[in-house]
């Protein structure tokens, strides 16, 4: 279990830092002392898509360079490099608008997020689903979006 990424031994595949916020699904005892663990994969997915729908709707964050510079600032990432990245996966332009709230568009920024988060799991071939499927981040996406 060690030689998983931190995110996905949190059930928090987007590295949520800890913070005052109560999200649902947080563990009662949280042991890391600087990232979020959550109960399930899916209260990390949900927290994760509530954070960039939070950035799309309150902070007026339409691109993916403006959602990522936030998510994953200079100072402690290669945000130019994340940003490619985000690009690459969703096939939008750095700063084209997106509809943040469509849940295509929502699932596909989170799935490229933890993508880049976690990296991929050993052994296994370039895909999107290296962690989650489909339906797990639907259902979250559901669930961050009601």
């Amino acid at each position: 279990m060690s030689r998983l990424p931190r995110g996905i031994r949190n059930n928090n595949p987007g590295n949520i830092r800890l913070s005052k916020d109560k999200w649902i699904g947080l563990k009662s005892r949280q042991d890391d002392p600087e990232f979020c663990q959550f109960n399930t994969p899916s209260d990390g997915l949900r927290a994760l898509m509530k954070i960039i729908l939070a950035y799309y709707r309150r902070h007026n964050l339409k691109t993916i360079r403006q959602i990522i510079g936030r998510w994953a600032p200079p100072n402690e990432n290669n945000t130019d490099s994340y940003v490619a990245a985000v690009c690459d996966s969703l096939g939008f332009g750095a700063d084209e608008a997106l509809p943040v709230e469509n849940i295509g568009v929502l699932i596909g920024i989170a799935r490229a997020i933890v993508r880049h988060e976690n990296g991929k799991p050993v052994g296994l071939p370039w895909d999107l689903n290296w962690w989650y499927g489909m339906d797990l981040y639907a259902a979250a996406a559901k669930r961050a979006l009601s």
